[in-house]
């Protein structure tokens, strides 16, 4: 059963992450066992505590050395709005199936801070950028060879202060919508909350 029918089926879903090496050798990934969770995705596009780690190699490898699901991250923080699409037609091209949209968290604190931040999109933007591939078009409208086709998630900030936490449950309605199917939180993996809405 792949991540995203345990999802819609309203199964109990473990989702593992893993921090992929900074620099070209990825061997120690070959030796490291990787527990047979639902699906593991690098920590590399949303964290900003280190800078320029791809996460396909490491992607590639755990999922043809153990056989488990990957969920590719797309950061809005380090990419324009044409690398962003290059790297989700390339996820598809590997045969990732899951896809984890972030706005990234601030370059500030990590290894990189003088490094500038792109967000030519916003999260809300990329969504809608992943929904137009899926249906076949690029954001110029330009029709693909073969549309894409992910599990997409996202994030929710339960810890936003005051009214940020009210326009966080606003924009939850607009992610389900854009075709969000689950959510990580601070705590936990949401994904009943949006079949409710």
């Amino acid at each position: 059963m792949t991540l995203q029918e345990k999802i819609r089926s309203g199964k109990f879903v473990v989702l593992g992450e893993f921090e992929p090496p900074k620099g070209a050798d990825f061997s120690s990934l070959s030796r490291t066992p990787i527990s047979p969770e639902d699906a593991w995705m690098p920590s590399s596009s949303g964290n900003g505590e280190r800078g320029f780690k791809s996460q396909f190699p490491g992607r590639v490898r755990v999922s043809s050395k153990d056989r488990i699901e990957s969920v590719f991250q797309v950061c809005c923080r380090d990419r324009n709005r044409l690398a962003l699409q290059a790297d989700i037609l390339s996820a598809a091209a590997l045969g990732i199936k899951n896809l984890m949209a972030v706005p990234g968290e601030d370059i500030r604190f990590g290894d990189h801070p003088q490094a500038r931040t792109v967000n030519d999109l916003d999260l809300m933007g990329l969504l809608e950028a992943v929904q137009k591939l899926q249906s076949g078009k690029d954001l110029s409208g330009i029709e693909l060879r073969g549309s894409v086709s992910f599990c997409v998630g996202s994030t929710l900030d339960t810890g936003a202060p005051g009214g940020l936490l009210n326009i966080e449950l606003e924009n939850l309605k607009r992610k389900a919508d854009l075709g969000v199917e689950y959510v990580l939180t601070t705590r936990f993996l949401t994904s009943g909350v949006l079949n409710s809405l």
